[in-house]
C-alpha cells in the first residue's frame, strides 16, 4: 500500500473494461507534482508469474483511428513480442482499444494505462500509454503526468510504478521534444535528470526506475552527463545499432532505456534488443518506396526492450507516492 498521498493529484486509467478521468486541482507552488491514478481493472491471470519479463518502448508514430486496419494488426503483431511495452505519440485511447480488439487477437489479453491527458501543444497532442500483457501477471501501483508549472518539458513525462513478482519498478517514459534547435531538446533531456532524482528521493522505498522512450538526442551527446553522474547508464549504444527508420537503415539512435546498474543491475539479464522491424515484415532496406511504407504501415521508429528478472529485489516492501517532484 502507498505510504503517502499527493498533495495534489488527479486520477484517470483506462483498460480494456473501464476508463476514468477527473481534472486535476491547480497547485500554487512552481514544483512539478506526480499525479497518481489507480490500477485498472485486470482480467486474471493465467498460468504462473514468470521468471523474466520484457520492457520495451516505442514510438507509434501519430496512431489514430484513421489508420489503415492493416497497420493496427502490424502493431499488435509487434507489441505482442513484449510484456509491458511503453508507448508515445498515441492520438486518442480509442486507438487502444482498437489494438485490443484487433482481429489478429494478439492483444486480447492485454490491458493498459494512459496518461490523465494529452500532452503537448497545439494541434500536436498525444498520450503516453502502458500497455502489458494480463498472463505476465504484472499489477500497476499507480500512475501520473509529472505536472510542470514552469514547462521544462513540452510532453511531460508519465511516471508509473508496477509489480511482478517480487520485483516492483518505476518507470519513467517521455517523448523528448525534438523543436526548432538542438538547445531544446538538450534543456529537456538535462532536466530528465533532476526529475529521477527527485523521483527517488519522494520514493525512498523505490530505487529501481527506468527512464524510457523517445529522446530525440543518441546517448552520448553531453546532455546526459547529469543523468550519468546519477549512476544511470544507457542499454543502447551509438555504435550498436539505430532506433529510427530510415534507407540502409542509417537511422538515428533516439530511443533508448537507461537504468542504474547498482540497483536494478541484478534483474537486468543482459538480454535487450532493438526490433528489426526491416526483417520482421521483409523491407529492402534499400528501397526507398518500401521504407516509406514501413514507416507510413507500421512506424518511424523500432521498439527497443531489456529483459528483467522478476524473483529478485533489493527494495523494501512497501510502495511510496511519488509526489512533490521539485
Amino acid at each position: 500500500s502507498s505510504s503517502s498521498s499527493s498533495s495534489s493529484s488527479s486520477s484517470s486509467s483506462s483498460s480494456s473494461s473501464s476508463s476514468s478521468s477527473s481534472s486535476s486541482s491547480s497547485s500554487s507552488s512552481s514544483a512539478p507534482l506526480v499525479t497518481s491514478a489507480s490500477e485498472p481493472a485486470l482480467l486474471t491471470p493465467a498460468g504462473r508469474v514468470p521468471r523474466t519479463i520484457k520492457i520495451a518502448s516505442w514510438n507509434l508514430k501519430n496512431l489514430t483511428l484513421k489508420t489503415d486496419k492493416r497497420r493496427f494488426s502490424r502493431v499488435a503483431i509487434c507489441i505482442a513480442c513484449f510484456d509491458l511495452v511503453a508507448i508515445q505519440e498515441v492520438k486518442s485511447l480509442e486507438v487502444i482499444q482498437r489494438l485490443i480488439d484487433d482481429p489478429s487477437q494478439e492483444l486480447k489479453r492485454w490491458t493498459f494505462a494512459a496518461s490523465e491527458r494529452p500532452v503537448g501543444t497545439g494541434t500536436h497532442l498525444e498520450y503516453y500509454v502502458y500497455m502489458w500483457k494480463i498472463d505476465s501477471h504484472i499489477r500497476m501501483l499507480h500512475s501520473g503526468l509529472l505536472q510542470d508549472p514552469s514547462s521544462h518539458f513540452v510532453r511531460p513525462p508519465f511516471i508509473a510504478t508496477f509489480k511482478c513478482g517480487v520485483f516492483d519498478w518505476t518507470l519513467i517514459t517521455v517523448h523528448v521534444v525534438y523543436g526548432t534547435n538542438a538547445a531544446e531538446r538538450t534543456r529537456e533531456v538535462q532536466q530528465l535528470a533532476k526529475v529521477v532524482k527527485e523521483t527517488l528521493r519522494k520514493n525512498k522505498s523505490e530505487k529501481d526506475v527506468l527512464l524510457l522512450g523517445d529522446f530525440n538526442s543518441p546517448p552520448n551527446h553531453e546532455a546526459w552527463k547529469d543523468l550519468q553522474m546519477l549512476g544511470f547508464t544507457n542499454i543502447f549504444f551509438g555504435d550498436q545499432r539505430v532506433s529510427t527508420i530510415a534507407i540502409n537503415d542509417a537511422g538515428h539512435l533516439y530511443d533508448n532505456i537507461w537504468y542504474n546498474p547498482a540497483t536494478t543491475g541484478r534483474n537486468f539479464t543482459g538480454n535487450s534488443g532493438i526490433k528489426n522491424l526491416f526483417q520482421m515484415f521483409s523491407i529492402i532496406q534499400s528501397d526507398a518506396g518500401e521504407v516509406r511504407a514501413l514507416k507510413a504501415n507500421v512506424s518511424d521508429h523500432k521498439p527497443v526492450w531489456a529483459e528483467f528478472r522478476t524473483d529478485v529485489d533489493e527494495d523494501p516492501d512497501s510502495y511510496g507516492r511519488l509526489h512533490n517532484i521539485k
